[in-house]
């Protein structure tokens, strides 16, 4: 902290977390910022991956909040619109932590991007699934036209001879992340709940590069107060 370094949380266990938290909390003048990169809601589902101490609590998501910390939801086989859902979650979530009752030490307005999209693909965690085909997530429903909507992409990826249909592959590369973003921006208000995939993209997900960058300015701004 000292150096100005950002910290990612994920892979502690829930004890260092905890840990790491509250000498974050205890930096005078709003606390210093931590990240938690690419990981899920704990106990969103019954999934084991969301179950164990390696996603985050929905206190813990509060807490980053309250550090204008950031969380990259997991894209670990995720369904599109499964992540979107998710993605209003935790968005949700942190913005708990500024409600009238909440104890927000920094006192500054919830800004749109503090969630964003954590990918990890490393060959280990595999990639978002296809909306159709053999490897579409069990009881989803199937969706195809990707490539006919408006809006990047509109043709499949290609390597060489190799097409890449997301619709049947899903994201057989990072490159088709945007294929996968497309996908997210194309759900509904009534698929979604309380907002559309295009309000999603547009003026959340497409806000966290500014989000990070004022995160980062913070950072340096308490850097100096690290003892």
């Amino acid at each position: 902290m000292k150096l100005g370094m950002i910290i990612d949380i994920d892979h502690m266990s829930h004890r260092a977390t905890e840990r790491v938290l509250q000498i974050a909390e205890d930096i005078p003048g709003g606390g210093y910022p931590l990240m938690s990169g690419h990981a899920g809601i704990r106990n969103h589902s019954g999934e084991h991956f969301f179950s164990s101490e390696r996603s985050r609590t929905r206190p813990q998501l509060q807490r980053i909040a309250r550090l204008h910390g950031m969380f990259g939801l997991t894209t670990r086989e995720a369904d599109a619109y499964d992540w979107a859902k998710q993605y209003i979650d935790a968005t949700n979530e942190l913005f708990k932590a500024f409600n009238p009752t909440s104890q927000c030490p920094n006192k500054l307005p919830f800004e749109p991007g503090s969630v964003a999209l954590g990918t990890d693909v490393n060959s280990l965690i595999k990639s978002p699934r296809p909306t159709a085909g053999p490897d579409l997530k069990s009881g989803s429903p199937i969706r195809t036209g990707l490539y006919i909507q408006p809006g990047f992409p509109t043709n499949k990826s290609q390597s060489g001879s190799k097409v890449w249909d997301y619709n049947v592959e899903g994201v057989a590369h990072y490159g088709m992340y945007a294929d996968f973003v497309k996908d997210v921006r194309s759900a509904k208000q009534q698929d979604l709940g309380c907002m559309s995939g295009a309000d999603l993209v547009d003026n959340h997900l497409m806000k966290s590069a500014n989000y990070f960058w004022h995160t980062w300015q913070k950072i340096e701004a308490q850097k100096s107060k690290v003892r």
